[in-house]
Protein backbone atom coordinates (compact mmCIF):
# COMPACT_ATOMS: atom_id res chain seq x y z
CA UNK A 1 0.00 0.00 0.00
CA UNK A 2 1.19 3.60 -0.53
CA UNK A 3 -0.81 7.10 0.22
CA UNK A 4 -0.85 10.44 -1.47
CA UNK A 5 -0.68 13.68 0.90
CA UNK A 6 -2.57 13.35 3.92
CA UNK A 7 -6.22 11.79 3.04
CA UNK A 8 -5.56 9.30 0.11
CA UNK A 9 -4.83 5.46 0.57
CA UNK A 10 -3.83 3.11 -2.07
CA UNK A 11 -4.05 -0.54 -1.51
CA UNK A 12 -3.32 -4.13 -3.85
CA UNK A 13 -4.88 -7.26 -2.80
CA UNK A 14 -5.23 -11.01 -3.61
CA UNK A 15 -8.36 -10.15 -5.21
CA UNK A 16 -6.85 -8.51 -8.49
CA UNK A 17 -7.66 -5.20 -7.51
CA UNK A 18 -6.25 -1.60 -6.89
CA UNK A 19 -8.41 -0.01 -4.46
CA UNK A 20 -8.39 4.18 -3.58
CA UNK A 21 -9.71 4.91 0.14
CA UNK A 22 -10.01 8.22 1.76
CA UNK A 23 -8.58 8.24 5.07
CA UNK A 24 -11.16 10.70 6.51
CA UNK A 25 -14.31 8.98 6.29
CA UNK A 26 -12.53 4.98 5.34
CA UNK A 27 -14.73 5.05 2.42
CA UNK A 28 -13.48 3.08 -0.87
CA UNK A 29 -13.96 5.30 -3.47
CA UNK A 30 -12.25 3.75 -6.55
CA UNK A 31 -12.07 0.34 -7.45
CA UNK A 32 -9.54 -0.36 -10.47
CA UNK A 33 -9.64 -3.43 -12.35
CA UNK A 34 -7.72 -5.23 -14.88
CA UNK A 35 -4.87 -7.24 -13.48
CA UNK A 36 -5.69 -11.38 -13.42
CA UNK A 37 -3.49 -11.93 -10.50
CA UNK A 38 -2.71 -10.68 -6.81
CA UNK A 39 -1.56 -7.38 -7.22
CA UNK A 40 2.05 -7.40 -5.09
CA UNK A 41 3.34 -3.93 -4.94
CA UNK A 42 2.79 -0.77 -5.94
CA UNK A 43 3.87 2.83 -5.84
CA UNK A 44 2.55 6.46 -6.52
CA UNK A 45 4.39 8.42 -9.00
CA UNK A 46 4.51 12.42 -8.54
CA UNK A 47 4.72 15.21 -10.68
CA UNK A 48 8.31 16.33 -10.90
CA UNK A 49 9.62 19.79 -12.95
CA UNK A 50 11.56 18.37 -16.26
CA UNK A 51 14.87 19.09 -16.66
CA UNK A 52 14.17 22.20 -18.71
CA UNK A 53 12.08 23.61 -15.57
CA UNK A 54 8.98 24.19 -17.99
CA UNK A 55 6.92 20.97 -17.24
CA UNK A 56 6.26 18.42 -14.94
CA UNK A 57 6.45 14.42 -15.36
CA UNK A 58 4.26 12.56 -15.42
CA UNK A 59 1.85 15.53 -15.39
CA UNK A 60 -0.45 14.18 -12.63
CA UNK A 61 0.00 12.27 -9.82
CA UNK A 62 0.13 8.22 -11.11
CA UNK A 63 -1.13 4.75 -9.64
CA UNK A 64 1.69 2.26 -10.67
CA UNK A 65 0.88 -1.74 -10.15
CA UNK A 66 2.60 -4.97 -10.45
CA UNK A 67 1.03 -8.12 -10.41
CA UNK A 68 1.87 -11.96 -10.17
CA UNK A 69 0.71 -11.88 -13.56
CA UNK A 70 3.41 -10.32 -14.80
CA UNK A 71 2.54 -7.32 -15.95
CA UNK A 72 2.66 -3.61 -14.93
CA UNK A 73 -0.27 -1.17 -15.47
CA UNK A 74 -0.05 2.78 -15.00
CA UNK A 75 -3.29 4.54 -13.74
CA UNK A 76 -4.11 7.81 -13.46
CA UNK A 77 -5.28 8.83 -9.63
CA UNK A 78 -8.87 10.27 -9.30
CA UNK A 79 -8.57 13.85 -7.91
CA UNK A 80 -9.85 14.20 -4.33
CA UNK A 81 -13.96 14.12 -4.67
CA UNK A 82 -13.75 12.90 -8.41
CA UNK A 83 -16.63 10.84 -9.18
CA UNK A 84 -16.35 7.15 -8.51
CA UNK A 85 -16.14 4.26 -10.24
CA UNK A 86 -17.69 2.22 -7.75
CA UNK A 87 -21.39 0.78 -6.86
CA UNK A 88 -22.60 -0.24 -3.47
CA UNK A 89 -21.84 -3.63 -2.41
CA UNK A 90 -18.58 -5.78 -1.68
CA UNK A 91 -19.40 -8.19 -5.09
CA UNK A 92 -17.50 -8.35 -8.27
CA UNK A 93 -19.80 -5.92 -10.13
CA UNK A 94 -19.17 -3.58 -7.43
CA UNK A 95 -16.93 -1.70 -10.37
CA UNK A 96 -18.24 -0.39 -13.32
CA UNK A 97 -17.01 -1.79 -16.80
CA UNK A 98 -13.77 -3.94 -17.43
CA UNK A 99 -10.17 -2.45 -17.00
CA UNK A 100 -10.44 -1.52 -20.58
CA UNK A 101 -13.30 0.56 -20.52
CA UNK A 102 -11.65 2.86 -16.58
CA UNK A 103 -11.15 6.04 -17.05
CA UNK A 104 -7.95 5.75 -15.36
CA UNK A 105 -5.77 3.08 -17.26
CA UNK A 106 -3.42 4.53 -19.11
CA UNK A 107 -0.49 2.19 -19.67
CA UNK A 108 -0.42 -1.67 -19.37
CA UNK A 109 3.72 -2.69 -19.95
CA UNK A 110 4.67 -6.61 -20.11
CA UNK A 111 7.90 -8.23 -20.63
CA UNK A 112 8.50 -9.90 -17.44
CA UNK A 113 7.84 -13.94 -17.94
CA UNK A 114 6.36 -14.40 -14.13
CA UNK A 115 5.49 -12.17 -11.31
CA UNK A 116 6.43 -8.70 -10.58
CA UNK A 117 8.03 -8.75 -6.86
CA UNK A 118 8.88 -5.56 -6.51
CA UNK A 119 8.94 -2.19 -7.88
CA UNK A 120 10.23 1.82 -7.03
CA UNK A 121 8.81 4.57 -8.96
CA UNK A 122 10.66 8.11 -9.05
CA UNK A 123 8.82 10.81 -11.47
CA UNK A 124 8.59 9.37 -15.05
CA UNK A 125 10.98 6.55 -13.96
CA UNK A 126 9.72 2.47 -12.47
CA UNK A 127 12.09 -0.24 -12.06
CA UNK A 128 11.06 -3.50 -11.51
CA UNK A 129 11.94 -6.80 -10.14
CA UNK A 130 10.78 -9.88 -10.94
CA UNK A 131 10.50 -13.81 -10.14
CA UNK A 132 11.55 -14.35 -13.68
CA UNK A 133 15.40 -13.14 -12.11
CA UNK A 134 15.34 -9.93 -13.90
CA UNK A 135 15.25 -5.67 -13.42
CA UNK A 136 13.40 -3.93 -15.51
CA UNK A 137 13.35 -0.39 -15.87
CA UNK A 138 10.38 1.61 -17.55
CA UNK A 139 9.51 5.14 -18.73
CA UNK A 140 5.76 5.24 -17.96
CA UNK A 141 5.13 8.65 -19.51
CA UNK A 142 5.98 6.61 -23.58
CA UNK A 143 5.78 2.99 -21.91
CA UNK A 144 9.11 2.14 -23.37
CA UNK A 145 10.99 -0.24 -21.36
CA UNK A 146 14.77 1.39 -21.31
CA UNK A 147 16.67 -1.72 -19.73
CA UNK A 148 16.52 -4.78 -19.13
CA UNK A 149 19.24 -6.23 -16.31
CA UNK A 150 19.98 -9.65 -16.36
CA UNK A 151 22.68 -11.03 -14.34
CA UNK A 152 20.89 -12.29 -10.86
CA UNK A 153 20.24 -16.50 -10.56
CA UNK A 154 16.93 -16.49 -8.65
CA UNK A 155 14.06 -14.29 -7.72
CA UNK A 156 14.51 -10.35 -7.72
CA UNK A 157 12.53 -9.53 -4.37
CA UNK A 158 13.32 -6.08 -4.07
CA UNK A 159 14.38 -3.17 -5.50
CA UNK A 160 15.59 0.79 -5.01
CA UNK A 161 16.12 3.52 -7.34
CA UNK A 162 18.87 5.46 -6.70
CA UNK A 163 18.78 8.54 -9.84
CA UNK A 164 21.18 11.21 -7.91
CA UNK A 165 23.95 8.26 -8.79
CA UNK A 166 21.95 6.97 -11.79
CA UNK A 167 21.79 3.28 -10.81
CA UNK A 168 19.60 0.97 -9.51
CA UNK A 169 19.39 -1.68 -6.87
CA UNK A 170 17.59 -5.03 -6.65
CA UNK A 171 17.97 -8.06 -4.27
CA UNK A 172 17.55 -11.60 -4.82
CA UNK A 173 16.89 -14.90 -3.21
CA UNK A 174 20.64 -15.64 -4.58
CA UNK A 175 21.70 -13.58 -2.00
CA UNK A 176 22.99 -10.77 -3.80
CA UNK A 177 22.50 -7.69 -4.39
CA UNK A 178 23.38 -5.81 -7.75
CA UNK A 179 23.88 -2.25 -8.78
CA UNK A 180 23.17 -1.62 -12.04
CA UNK A 181 24.07 1.49 -13.59
CA UNK A 182 20.63 3.67 -15.39
CA UNK A 183 23.77 5.33 -18.12
CA UNK A 184 25.35 2.16 -19.49
CA UNK A 185 22.94 -0.63 -18.24
CA UNK A 186 25.65 -2.32 -17.15
CA UNK A 187 26.48 -4.03 -13.45
CA UNK A 188 28.56 -1.51 -11.81
CA UNK A 189 28.74 -3.63 -8.48
CA UNK A 190 27.67 -7.36 -6.81
CA UNK A 191 27.68 -6.50 -2.94
CA UNK A 192 27.79 -9.99 -0.95
CA UNK A 193 27.53 -10.61 2.67
CA UNK A 194 24.34 -11.72 3.55
CA UNK A 195 23.68 -15.51 3.46
CA UNK A 196 19.79 -16.07 2.53
CA UNK A 197 17.12 -13.93 0.72
CA UNK A 198 17.77 -10.46 0.33
CA UNK A 199 13.93 -8.81 0.22
CA UNK A 200 14.35 -5.17 1.57
CA UNK A 201 16.32 -2.49 0.41
CA UNK A 202 16.05 1.64 1.22
CA UNK A 203 17.53 4.27 0.39
CA UNK A 204 18.80 7.51 3.02
CA UNK A 205 20.95 10.25 1.85
CA UNK A 206 24.38 8.33 2.51
CA UNK A 207 23.40 4.56 2.89
CA UNK A 208 21.86 1.98 1.15
CA UNK A 209 19.97 -0.37 4.17
CA UNK A 210 19.39 -3.97 3.52
CA UNK A 211 17.41 -6.71 5.55
CA UNK A 212 17.69 -10.42 4.58
CA UNK A 213 15.84 -13.88 5.71
CA UNK A 214 19.47 -14.39 7.28
CA UNK A 215 18.37 -12.22 10.16
CA UNK A 216 20.83 -9.32 9.76
CA UNK A 217 20.73 -5.88 8.17
CA UNK A 218 23.23 -4.40 6.32
CA UNK A 219 24.51 -1.11 5.93
CA UNK A 220 26.08 -0.15 2.32
CA UNK A 221 27.75 3.16 1.18
CA UNK A 222 25.42 3.78 -1.74
CA UNK A 223 28.07 5.57 -3.94
CA UNK A 224 30.84 2.68 -3.69
CA UNK A 225 28.49 -0.29 -2.61
CA UNK A 226 31.35 -0.89 0.41
CA UNK A 227 29.96 -3.11 3.50
CA UNK A 228 29.98 -0.64 6.55
CA UNK A 229 28.17 -2.29 9.41
CA UNK A 230 25.99 -5.62 9.86
CA UNK A 231 23.49 -5.40 12.20
CA UNK A 232 22.19 -8.87 13.73
CA UNK A 233 19.31 -9.72 15.67
CA UNK A 234 18.43 -8.53 19.35
CA UNK A 235 18.37 -12.16 20.19
CA UNK A 236 19.45 -15.40 19.01
CA UNK A 237 15.45 -16.00 18.52
CA UNK A 238 15.54 -13.43 16.09
CA UNK A 239 14.57 -14.54 12.43
CA UNK A 240 14.41 -13.21 9.06
CA UNK A 241 14.18 -9.37 8.81
CA UNK A 242 10.65 -8.33 7.73
CA UNK A 243 10.57 -4.19 7.73
CA UNK A 244 13.43 -1.55 8.30
CA UNK A 245 13.16 2.01 8.70
CA UNK A 246 16.10 3.82 8.86
CA UNK A 247 17.69 7.92 8.44
CA UNK A 248 21.31 8.72 8.30
CA UNK A 249 21.96 8.30 11.77
CA UNK A 250 19.55 4.56 12.72
CA UNK A 251 18.17 1.29 11.31
CA UNK A 252 14.94 0.44 13.27
CA UNK A 253 14.22 -3.40 11.98
CA UNK A 254 11.77 -5.89 12.75
CA UNK A 255 12.35 -9.63 12.92
CA UNK A 256 10.00 -12.56 12.46
CA UNK A 257 10.44 -13.08 15.86
CA UNK A 258 10.47 -16.84 17.75
CA UNK A 259 8.40 -19.77 17.59
CA UNK A 260 6.90 -20.62 20.66
CA UNK A 261 4.38 -23.29 21.70
CA UNK A 262 1.15 -23.05 23.28
CA UNK A 263 -1.32 -25.70 24.56
CA UNK A 264 -0.40 -27.77 21.67
CA UNK A 265 -0.07 -24.72 18.84
CA UNK A 266 2.54 -22.86 17.05
CA UNK A 267 2.53 -19.49 17.41
CA UNK A 268 4.50 -17.19 15.34
CA UNK A 269 4.74 -13.78 16.44
CA UNK A 270 6.51 -11.43 13.95
CA UNK A 271 7.02 -7.65 13.16
CA UNK A 272 5.11 -6.38 10.15
CA UNK A 273 5.73 -2.98 9.65
CA UNK A 274 7.77 -0.20 11.31
CA UNK A 275 6.61 3.54 10.97
CA UNK A 276 8.33 6.73 12.59
CA UNK A 277 8.59 10.40 13.29
CA UNK A 278 10.11 12.35 14.98
CA UNK A 279 11.19 10.29 18.88
CA UNK A 280 7.85 7.97 18.14
CA UNK A 281 8.50 3.98 16.47
CA UNK A 282 4.64 1.92 15.88
CA UNK A 283 4.83 -1.15 14.82
CA UNK A 284 2.09 -3.61 14.06
CA UNK A 285 2.67 -7.28 15.28
CA UNK A 286 0.74 -10.67 14.18
CA UNK A 287 0.06 -13.72 15.99
CA UNK A 288 -1.63 -16.11 13.53
CA UNK A 289 -3.51 -18.17 16.06
CA UNK A 290 -7.20 -19.26 16.59
CA UNK A 291 -7.90 -15.44 17.38
CA UNK A 292 -5.61 -13.69 15.42
CA UNK A 293 -4.35 -11.34 17.06
CA UNK A 294 -3.09 -8.40 16.34
CA UNK A 295 -1.49 -5.40 18.35
CA UNK A 296 0.47 -2.31 17.69
CA UNK A 297 3.18 -1.32 20.22
CA UNK A 298 4.50 2.51 20.82
CA UNK A 299 7.95 3.25 21.94
CA UNK A 300 8.95 6.84 22.63
CA UNK A 301 12.93 7.18 22.23
CA UNK A 302 12.68 9.97 23.98
CA UNK A 303 15.05 13.43 22.91
CA UNK A 304 18.26 12.28 24.42
CA UNK A 305 21.12 9.46 23.03
CA UNK A 306 19.56 6.50 23.70
CA UNK A 307 20.97 3.23 22.27
CA UNK A 308 18.64 1.24 24.25
CA UNK A 309 16.70 -1.70 22.07
CA UNK A 310 12.90 -1.10 22.84
CA UNK A 311 10.63 -4.30 23.88
CA UNK A 312 7.58 -5.13 23.77
CA UNK A 313 5.19 -7.80 24.71
CA UNK A 314 5.57 -11.13 23.42
CA UNK A 315 8.49 -12.88 21.06
CA UNK A 316 8.49 -10.10 18.49
CA UNK A 317 12.23 -8.06 18.51
CA UNK A 318 12.63 -4.26 17.30
CA UNK A 319 15.90 -3.79 17.24
CA UNK A 320 17.14 -0.13 16.98
CA UNK A 321 21.04 0.67 15.75
CA UNK A 322 22.93 3.94 16.34
CA UNK A 323 24.84 3.81 12.74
Amino acid sequence: MCTYGRNTLVTGSTDRTVRIWNLSTGVCTHVLRGHEATVRCLGIARPEVSDDGKEKQPGRPLIVSGSRDGTLRVWTLPKPGEESNRLEGTGPEESIGSSNESPYLRLLLSGHTSAIRALDVKGRTVVTGSYDTTVRVWDIVTGECKFVFSGHTQKVYAVVLDLDNQCVFSGSMDTTIRQWSLESGECLNVLDGHTSLVALLSLSPQYLVSGSADGTARVWDRSTGVSIHELSGASAQAGAITTVYHDDKKVISGCQGAVRNLLGYSHYLGVWAVACRGQWCVAATHVPSMDSNISVNIWDFGTGEDDSVPQGDGDSDICDWDE
